[in-house]
């Protein structure tokens, strides 16, 4: 690797790097957890914020429980823990989960657009010029899982960013003390220290052969081994404390972990349809071609990316559990991940170089790359797994792909959207109705309850008047006094109506568009002994409308958004059900949390104007250093 100090021009387009993707990252979060790993992960925060102790169970008394993941994620969390906790004073006591999370959730966008930018500047101190070594971050940024990734609390971004910081840092003892803090977050990034170790021995001696200072070839070791040894003692320390041996780190045995298949696991983790790299970063199929070229240019920095990403995938292909799952693609993938995505700078390099078999190769990856990483984002990742809960079928099975699987989801849901909004000669069931009780499978849409304010939809073709047809009653279960019922069309009220015992309203109305509200008073199930949520409205069993002899199609949402949950094994449940339509981005949650309008907007303000920010600042800088590159 190149011995010059990186330029301040390099420094440029790493942050401009990290600008550009952290605000789209934050931008594309969702703002909640997906798996129990974060939700532990976020306990440790919490407690550390709050009691100032590492104990799951800090405050109550109790014997002390302790995460078996490392404290550096939970410890780097904590800031942002307290801004959510100051932030959700604006708002009731059942979204203080939720607003937590919320803010919480910036902390993986920051890291792996800090991975990103280290990228570009690993690129920069290879000798590759602005242009391919922007086009290596953005890859890793936005064309791998990365991405998806970015949503997440999960560790493992961090602590392959912290080991990835290791090698671009170069021959220092902060060299060694990242590395070894990486095993603080998870402490299977240590299977990275002995190689970046062996490769900083080598850059020593290689530079003490072109110096003959030999005494550098003992300062660098020594210095990167000082760092090591610092950070992995405090681990120590750490572990010693709360387990009571510096080398227990809480996992447990290993030998159950260790027994899974060889085979299936590298098969899984490199080609499987469900977990594949290949597939959740198509890029990376380039990637023995870029340690190749790579090779040419640096060797070391070749067999150092070689030899990482090949350990982990050896070591988590003989995990039981190598696929991760709950997450997109091979999750424990990326702690590698930086290291496998760092030698596509080379086949950048050449396709910019004009070199056309490597720029068709690379953007036919691309290509491929975008719809994947837009499945991941767009579509909670727990939401196909409801759908799909046969695992080996989900793993294996091409047609039953995760990938295939949320596009299909957003495909539907993009469907319906459009359906709801916009399809012509339809009567549509808009707002202010509980779950369809008929059979929601075959999609039909009645009986049902209405809220105590419910809007139809009506969209008749433009040929003659429009006969619309309402089954309902307004009788309550005692001591519920019975119903009456006030038409509204548009601006106009038709009037009230009384509706027990149950009626049949036929309407005659001109034919345009128009929307039809029932009001009605709300009453209270629980308060009848009813076991289901309330207020209700009114039973809606039948719904027609014809215009010109043909019937108006009937749609609706089967199973309406119900409000945000408090707890936060609910709130996951909410975020992941495909039911409710959910896209998987924090404006979508908020606009649809039920939470009050004024802080709601105010959050989503601050938080779109920053993301926003972000991108302009980012894009400008990006430009601007590839111009001048």
């Amino acid at each position: 690797m190149a011995e010059s100090v990186v330029g301040r021009r390099s420094w440029q387009l790493a942050l401009a790097v990290f600008l550009f993707l952290a605000g789209i990252y934050l931008l594309t979060t969702g703002g909640h957890t997906y798996a129990s790993d974060e939700e532990q992960l976020i306990a440790v925060t919490a407690s550390l914020a709050e009691h100032g102790s590492f104990a799951l169970n800090a405050g109550t008394g109790q014997p002390p429980v302790f995460s078996a993941y490392g404290p550096g994620q939970s410890i780097l969390a904590a800031p942002l823990y307290l801004l959510g906790k100051a932030a959700v004073t604006a708002f009731p006591h059942w979204g203080a989960s939720y607003i937590t999370r919320a803010i919480i959730s910036w902390l993986n966008p920051l890291v792996a657009a800090a991975v990103a930018a280290l990228v570009a500047l690993a690129a920069l101190r290879l000798g590759y010029r602005a242009r391919p070594a922007a086009a290596a971050a953005l890859i890793y940024g936005l064309a791998t899982m990365a991405w998806p990734h970015s949503k997440t609390f999960f560790a493992e971004p961090l602590a392959g960013g912290l080991g990835f910081a290791a090698f671009v840092v170069l021959l220092s003892t902060l060299a060694g003390l990242l590395a070894a803090l990486a095993c603080a977050v998870k402490i299977q990034a240590g299977l990275a220290l002995p190689f970046l170790g062996l490769w900083v021995t080598y850059q020593a001696y290689q530079q003490a052969k072109v110096t003959r200072r030999f005494s550098s070839f003992i300062l660098h070791p020594s210095s990167f081994g000082i760092g090591a040894a610092t950070g992995l003692g405090a681990l120590g320390i750490y572990q010693w404390a709360l387990f009571g041996s510096p080398l227990h780190s809480g996992y447990g045995g290993a030998g159950a972990v260790f027994s899974g298949d060889l085979a299936e696991g590298l098969y899984g983790l490199l080609l499987s349809p469900g977990k594949g790299i290949v597939w959740y970063a198509p890029p990376l199929a380039l990637l023995p071609l870029g340690l190749a070229w790579l090779y040419r240019r640096d060797q070391s920095a070749a067999v150092l990316c070689g030899a990482i990403s090949l350990a982990t995938l050896l070591f988590y292909g003989k995990v039981t559990f190598w696929h991760g799952d709950g997450a997109w693609g091979p999750r424990y993938l990326n702690m590698a991940l930086p290291f496998m995505a760092l030698p596509l700078v080379a086949v950048a390099d050449a396709a910019i170089a004009g070199r056309r078999a490597a720029a068709i190769a690379l953007a036919s990856t691309l290509i491929l790359a975008a719809p994947v990483q837009l499945a991941g984002v767009a579509i909670n990742l727990n939401a196909y797994i409801d759908v799909q809960r046969d695992a080996r079928q989900r793993y294996f099975v091409p047609s039953q792909s995760p990938i295939l699987g949320q596009l299909r989801l957003a495909a539907g849901q993009l469907g319906r959207a459009s359906a709801l909004a916009f399809a012509p000669d339809s009567i549509v069931l808009r707002e202010g109705f509980s779950y369809s009780e008929g059979d929601r499978a075959a999609d039909v849409q009645l009986p049902r309850w209405t809220l105590p304010s419910a809007q139809i939809d009506l969209r008749p073709p433009a040929i003659a008047d429009l006969r619309v047809s309402l089954d309902v009653s307004g009788c309550r279960p005692a001591p519920v006094p019975p119903a009456t019922i006030r038409l509204r069309l548009g601006d106009s009220e038709i009037g009230a109506l009384p509706a027990c015992p149950p009626r049949r309203i036929d309407l005659l109305l001109p034919p345009r568009p128009a929307r039809l509200q029932i009001d009605s008073p709300a009453w209270d199930p629980a308060a009848a002994g009813v076991d289901r949520a309330g207020p209700l409205g009114v039973y809606l069993s039948r719904a027609a409308a014809w215009a010109g002899g043909s019937a108006l199609t009937l749609r609706g949402t089967l199973v309406p958004i119900p409000p945000l949950p408090a707890g936060e094994v609910s709130l996951r449940r909410w975020a992941s059900d495909y039911r409710y339509g959910h896209w998987d981005i924090w404006p979508w949650y908020l606009a649809h949390s039920g939470l009050p309008t004024a802080p709601s907007l105010a959050l989503g303000a601050v938080w779109a104007g920053v993301a926003l920010g972000l991108i302009a600042a980012g894009a400008r800088m990006l430009g601007l250093a590839l111009r001048d590159s």
